[in-house]
């Protein structure tokens, strides 16, 4: 794979991925789980909480699903590798 491509393919798993975010957001507003005015307008406290939630959620999704998967030691100490310089 080339530097090209692979960042072509990152830039196109992003583009999915923003859409799911924006969705599951319009998702938990239409819920009513979230109490919006215990958090104050400059406050990114609240926006950071659904990030980390609904990244935890979605991570399940981006596992590599040939060879085996995460389970496969070669993936697994890739993705490990790739985390130390993230």
């Amino acid at each position: 794979m080339t530097r090209k491509q692979f960042l072509h393919k990152v830039r196109e798993l992003n583009r999915t991925n923003s859409k799911a975010i924006l969705e599951r957001a319009e998702k938990v507003l239409s819920s009513g789980c979230l109490d919006l005015e215990a958090y104050g307008s400059d406050s990114y406290l609240l926006p950071k909480m659904f990030m980390f939630a609904c990244c935890s959620v979605m991570a399940g999704q981006w596992l590599p699903s040939n060879v085996c998967g995460f389970g496969n030691p070669l993936i697994r100490a890739e993705v490990e590798n790739i985390e130390r310089f993230i």
